[in-house]
């Protein structure tokens, strides 16, 4: 039989109860699939469980949680044959609406069974790999003032509250990007490395960001105060950010950010150290799972069969 491993955090932010998760999980077993459900409770354990499940031989891993369990458990896939499914129980759940995956878990379990392997890039922040996105600024700096109970609690409202709360002193620092050998130098208040298009809800910052072309998209917003950070925010929401002159637009294979004193840095929306920081894209490193309805301007090109293929299972 072929071997699934769905690593589960109760902690999510629209999490369900276990036996709940077993019985939806019913389909995926009567396809001939052996599941095994292991929760993940502390930090770092959902990475620790994917890869004693790639060590035991599963074909398989799903991640069943938020974006931040979704980042743990690839860690250990990059580089493998394993392939990454997703059952979106965040807050935001990014990923999953970036590519169509349906955030019931029915139809979420569905795809497990229906949907089709593809090969996507992942870009690396110092050792960590991210699948959406890495910031370094102000969004970080939000990132930190979060506490996971006031996540839990009230979901997107609460990057909302803190983001206004750090926005009322948050000021532009220098900031220096060395990108495939050009240096850049600004007064920024975020950059944004993505490596898919969305970054939150429905907003999308790296909007020309396709999941199999090899770079990394660096969208860079200058200024220095609220004024110019709530203008940002403006034309973000308008999908016209990348047509203002205080925004600088770019594609990267390698890049290393750096400034006149550390600035935070979060991956995946989790908070992870500070600048200097050197980022890199690895070329289709990673097997996920998607829908067969997942949009084709996604990527720079369309596999040909057996590129893209059905996970099976087997009795």
């Amino acid at each position: 039989m072929a071997r699934a491993c769905v690593v589960f955090s109760p902690a999510a932010g629209n999490a369900v109860a276990a036996p709940v998760l077993e019985q939806r999980l019913r389909p995926l077993i009567a396809a001939g699939w052996q599941v095994q459900l292991v929760e993940a409770n502390d930090p770092g354990e959902a990475s620790r469980l994917s890869r004693e499940a790639v060590q035991a031989g599963a074909e398989m891993v799903v991640a069943a949680g938020g974006d931040g369990t979704l980042n743990e458990v690839l860690q250990p896939l990059v580089g493998t044959k394993v392939v990454l499914g997703v059952l979106p129980l965040g807050t935001v759940n990014v990923w999953a609406r970036q590519v169509a995956i349906p955030t019931d878990l029915p139809g979420a379990v569905r795809v497990l069974l229906e949907g089709r392997v593809r090969q996507v890039d992942v870009g690396q922040a110092g050792q960590r790999f991210f699948l959406l996105m890495a910031g370094i600024g102000f969004d970080a700096e939000v990132t930190r003032h979060i506490r996971p109970q006031a996540k839990r609690r009230l979901g997107i409202l609460a990057y909302i509250v803190a983001g206004v709360a750090v926005a009322l002193s948050y000021v532009g620092r220098r900031v220096e990007l060395n990108a495939d050998g050009v240096r850049r130098g600004y007064r920024a208040l975020l950059v944004v490395i993505g490596n898919s298009r969305r970054y939150g809800g429905p907003v999308n910052v790296t909007t020309q960001a396709r999941l199999d072309d090899g770079l990394l998209d660096v969208c860079v917003f200058k200024g220095t105060g609220p004024l110019r950070a709530a203008w940002h925010v403006f034309l973000v929401l308008l999908g016209r950010h990348v047509h203002d002159p205080g925004v600088d637009y770019f594609q990267a294979r390698r890049l290393t950010v750096s400034g006149d004193s550390p600035l935070p840095v979060q991956v995946d929306g989790d908070t992870m150290g500070e600048t200097p920081m050197a980022f890199q894209v690895r070329p289709r490193g990673l097997n996920v799972l998607l829908p067969t309805g997942v949009s084709a301007d996604l990527f720079a090109e369309q596999p040909a069969e057996p590129t893209s293929t059905t996970v099976r299972g087997g009795r």
